[in-house]
Parts: structure tokens; C-alpha cells; sequence
């Protein structure tokens, strides 16, 4: 029998604190000036899911690990309120973070309304499938269509390649700083961990295999003998019981990831163009046929991607301004450039290209 319901090794004086912390913060969004356009606060992520962090501190207390992240369901109101109950749950979250010591994120506010016209995607179909709501009616997603996760699309294992991939800058950016923190280190084996999950993640996807549970995903992975799936075992006891590794093991484990990532997201391209793919000058001369990933987007889809590499792409590749390819498959393979071939073009150095990759992966991710 599960002993927690937010994770997979918390007890009850775990839950009781965690408790504790949704109801205070339900509480302070009850208080706030836009309480009352509020329909429902929905915890998603870890411990919505229930296989959430516990770190364990040098005391041996059982603290929190993840972040607390909340989906807000508003009522049917106007665009002007809903930017109102953002802006406000913004510096409100801001305050509950320091006062609890992790970050408590409040998503953009959806209506009861905009639920059933919600997209197929990894978030929101998880979320469905495993949350706990802190306020508001219980059954307050009921509308939210009602997709299988095993028939995910392929565009989201190009998302989420896209955003682990950012996380891997993320994390070499801070390794090759002179000091390195013991904040330092959390936030770089954090991310290298989620790296690893993601690549797992992928070749499941790839299959219509993923399911919600990180376990049951690892199962699969073992039963497939998928490559990487001993990183993967490991990258889960993480997410369970995280750690802190030293500077010298997050060299060595990023050399290891860096490589896994590499080999599944040309492993991704290849089953998604329907070619063998095994390096990236393969993978430039694929790109320029068919986009693989605006399949059942319409002609709605495909204006969109239009107008998102005017407005934010062109920044990265101005030769194909009008492009209707994916905003993000094109952010991928600029990311992939500056992770593994250290500059995409000759015109700007390092430096520049990650600074004009974030800024397009900030509107788009």
C-alpha cells in the first residue's frame, strides 16, 4: 500500500506538511483581490502525480524537493480579469515560494470554458490523469478532453527534447563557472537527471508507450532493453530521493547525458522522418523535406508556425523567414548546434547563439 499520497517515498509526516502548505496557500489565493474569479486551484507536476521528491537534509528531516505547480481554473470571465488573476498570482507566488523554500509557480489561468477545448499534450493530458485539487470543485477537469497518453504525438517528444535540451545549457553554462554552489550543483544534477528521463521518455513516445507513472515507464524500458535504461533506473532513484552530487561527479555524469541526448534525438528524428539519420549533416539535408510534425495541425497550424518564425525564429535562421515548419523543430536543431557543435555559424560566437536561442525558446517553449 502506497504510504504517501504526493510521492513515492514520503511517509505521513510528509504528506501532513505538504497538508499544511496547500492549505495555506489556498487560503492566501482565497484572500488575494481575485479570489473571486477563481473556480479551482489544481496541483499538477510531482506531487500532483504522486512520485514528487524527497531530500532527505543532513538533519534527517524529509523536506520538499520539487517546485509546486498550480494550475488555475478561472471562471468564465473576460481576458482583462484573467490577466488580472496572473499578474496577481505572479507576486503571490513569489512571496509563498520564500516563505515554503521552493518555488510555487502559478500557470496561466484557463476558464472553465477554454478546459474542453484544451490541445493533446503531455502536460495537460498528465495533469489530467494525476492531480490533486487544493480548492474548488473535485471533479473541476472532468471537461478537460479525455485523450489516451499512449497516443501522444510526436510533437511532444519534440517539445519535450527541446526543453531537457535547454536544461542541459542551463547546467553547462553554471559547470563552467569558477564558483560552483551547492545551489550550483543541485540545479545542474536536477537538470542532467531530467535530461535522462526525458530520453526514456522519448523512446516510449516513440512506441505509444508512455504512460504517467515514472516506474511503470521504467518497467517498460527494462522489457524493451532500451539503450540507456540502467541512466534511466538511476535518473528515477534521483527523482524519488534526490541528492546533491559533487562538481566532479556532475562532469563525468554530464559527458555521459550529453551523449545519450545526442544519440536519441537523432534516434528521434530518424523513426519521425522515416530515414536513418546518423549525424547532424544528415539531419540538415533531412530537414529540408517534408515537416513530419505538422501532421493534423490544418491550415490554422501551419499559419501559426508562419507567423511565429517571423516574429521569433527569424532571429536564428532569417534565410527561411516565411517558413512553415515547426518554430520549435527549427529551435531544436539550433540548440542541438551550440550543445554539440559548439557554434552554429561562423557570423556570431557561442555566447551570441545561446543568447539568441533563449530568447526564441522563451516565447515558444
Amino acid at each position: 500500500m502506497k504510504k504517501s499520497r504526493y510521492t513515492l517515498k514520503g511517509d505521513a509526516a510528509f504528506d501532513k506538511m505538504l497538508d499544511k502548505h496547500l492549505l495555506d496557500i489556498s487560503e492566501a489565493v482565497k484572500k488575494s483581490a481575485v479570489s473571486e474569479d477563481i473556480a479551482a486551484l489544481v496541483l499538477g507536476g510531482g506531487y500532483g502525480r504522486g512520485d514528487g521528491g524527497v531530500f532527505e537534509s543532513s538533519d534527517g528531516q524529509n523536506k520538499l524537493y520539487n517546485d509546486l505547480d498550480f494550475f488555475v481554473i478561472a471562471k468564465n470571465i473576460s481576458r482583462s480579469r484573467i490577466k488580472k488573476i496572473n499578474s496577481t498570482l505572479a507576486s503571490l507566488g513569489e512571496k509563498l515560494s520564500s516563505e515554503i523554500g521552493v518555488d510555487v509557480d502559478f500557470g496561466p489561468a484557463k476558464s472553465l470554458k477554454e478546459l474542453a477545448k484544451m490541445p493533446f499534450t503531455m502536460m495537460w493530458q498528465e495533469l489530467r490523469e494525476g492531480h490533486i485539487v487544493a480548492s474548488g470543485a473535485k471533479d473541476v477537469l472532468d471537461s478537460l478532453p479525455n485523450y489516451d497518453l499512449h497516443d501522444l504525438p510526436r510533437s511532444e517528444g519534440l517539445r519535450l527534447l527541446l526543453n531537457r535540451g535547454a536544461g542541459l545549457l542551463f547546467a553547462r553554462q553554471k559547470l563552467e563557472q569558477e564558483n560552483i554552489s551547492d545551489e550550483d550543483c543541485d540545479f545542474i544534477g536536477r537538470n542532467l537527471n531530467k535530461a535522462i528521463l526525458a530520453c526514456g521518455d522519448v523512446v516510449l513516445l516513440l512506441r505509444n508507450k508512455y504512460c504517467l507513472s515514472v516506474q511503470e515507464r521504467l518497467s517498460l524500458l527494462e522489457e524493451l532493453d532500451a539503450a540507456g535504461v540502467e541512466l534511466y533506473k538511476q535518473a528515477v532513484n534521483f527523482k524519488i530521493s534526490p541528492e546533491i552530487y559533487s562538481v566532479e561527479q556532475l562532469n563525468n555524469l554530464q559527458g555521459i547525458v550529453m551523449d545519450l541526448f545526442e544519440k536519441t534525438c537523432l534516434h528521434f528524428f530518424s523513426i519521425s522522418y522515416g530515414v536513418a539519420i546518423n549525424n547532424f549533416k544528415e539531419l540538415n539535408a533531412v530537414l529540408k523535406s517534408k515537416d513530419p510534425f505538422l501532421q493534423g495541425v490544418g491550415n490554422k497550424g501551419i499559419i501559426k508556425n508562419i507567423i511565429k518564425n517571423i516574429i521569433y525564429t527569424f532571429r536564428i535562421d532569417s534565410a527561411s523567414l516565411f517558413s512553415t515548419l515547426s518554430p520549435r523543430l527549427k529551435l531544436l536543431r539550433f540548440l542541438l548546434a551550440i550543445l554539440f557543435e559548439h557554434c552554429p555559424n561562423c557570423e556570431y560566437n557561442n555566447n551570441v547563439a545561446e543568447s539568441k536561442f533563449l530568447m526564441c525558446w522563451n516565447k515558444l517553449n
